[in-house]
């Protein structure tokens, strides 16, 4: 697939809606079209696969993927390995991950992952490189009122070098 450098870093930046506001008629609509779409270039600003994953709010994404697994019988995660480069792909499915399991779950991957410090480290870096715009002071307040310490703390006391 070809990816345009705007449609990553739209990715990366999470120029999307911050709602939680869903519009069933909108995510089968795309649900349907994405699952017609067979030629997944990202160079067209108007491509639908750039709208739905860049500029949908996660509880939208949500609706959009059980719709397009309603459509298919397969998961819209196949698509993506299928057509997409690996950092492409790595992103997409991050994001395919937070909308279906929500921060909360997304934060108990951190905690769980804090057992080993090699994966504890690639999580940390993946929260910081996928939410940093997008909700990275939210998930750090949902992370110390649910865990009862910071993120900072987590990694003090996995014993990362410089911790």
């Amino acid at each position: 697939a070809v990816v345009s450098t705007q449609s990553t870093g739209a990715i990366m930046k999470g120029e999307r809606d911050l709602g939680n506001a869903t519009d069933e008629d909108l995510a089968k609509a795309e649900a349907r079209i994405l699952s017609k779409s067979t030629d997944f270039k990202w160079t067209d600003e108007d491509n639908v696969f750039n709208e739905v994953f860049i500029k949908r709010n996660m509880s939208q994404l949500r609706l959009t993927f059980h719709h397009y697994t309603e459509d298919t019988g397969s998961d819209i995660t196949d698509v993506i390995l299928e057509e997409f480069s690996l950092h492409l792909q790595k992103a997409l499915l991050n994001l395919v991950y937070i909308a279906e399991n929500g921060l909360p779950t997304f934060l108990a991957k951190l905690v769980f992952e804090s057992k080993s410090k090699t994966h504890f480290l690639n999580v940390l870096i993946w929260i910081i490189a996928s939410r940093f715009k997008l909700d990275l002071a939210e998930l750090c307040q949902m992370f110390t009122i649910k865990y009862d310490m910071s993120i900072v703390n987590l990694v003090e006391n996995a014993g990362l070098p410089g911790g």
